[in-house]
């Protein structure tokens, strides 16, 4: 079940058939703006930062993950521009975006030149303030960006993927006083 869902949407993404985008968008709306109407199109989104505002409030951004939320601040930029239609904008954000990571992996993950690099502002402290808990841990188990559909299908994915190992692993032969069995010989079957 898992798998073929997840086939879907690998064939919706190579159709070009997704709203991944649109989804993305509407989950941050609704962080921002719980009590307003969500945005049933994205033109229909208002021509304005979504992306960094919501990365400004939501922050969680703390300790080593740093350098996460730098990283986000700046793909924050490249989706505002995606979402106001301007797509010369995005491109270049793009662009600074992949230069700075470019250097920051250089840099041993260090990010003094990358961040030059971008051309960006310090972002805002909140970015890097921690995130509170939900009320109810269990009912948050992906980031809020993440549409509940894609969790769940990673879920039943990955829960697949577990029974078919757990599965292969009592079909192999026992290891008898730590010899090899042909898988673990190298030897083709």
């Amino acid at each position: 079940k898992g798998s073929a869902r997840r086939d879907r949407l690998l064939a919706d993404l190579a159709a070009r058939k997704s709203d991944f985008f649109l989804k993305v968008a509407q989950n941050a709306h609704r962080r921002l703006k719980p009590a307003e109407m969500v945005p049933p199109t994205l033109a229909d989104f208002p021509q304005k930062a979504l992306f960094t505002k919501y990365l400004e409030k939501q922050g969680g951004y703390t300790g080593f993950q740093r350098d996460q939320g730098l990283t986000m601040w700046l793909l924050g930029h490249v989706a505002d521009q995606f979402l106001m239609e301007d797509f010369k904008g995005a491109q270049e954000m793009l662009a600074l975006a992949m230069v700075a990571i470019e250097q920051s992996a250089m840099d041993n993950g260090k990010w003094e030149v990358a961040w030059i690099l971008a051309l960006q502002e310090d972002p805002p402290q909140q970015l890097f303030a921690h995130r509170p808990q939900a009320t109810n841990p269990r009912l948050r188990a992906f980031g809020p960006l993440c549409p509940a559909d894609w969790g769940a299908t990673a879920l039943a994915y990955i829960k697949e993927l577990d029974l078919l190992s757990s599965r292969r692993a009592e079909a192999l032969p026992k290891k008898q006083g730590g010899g090899k069995t042909e898988e673990d010989s190298g030897d083709p079957a």
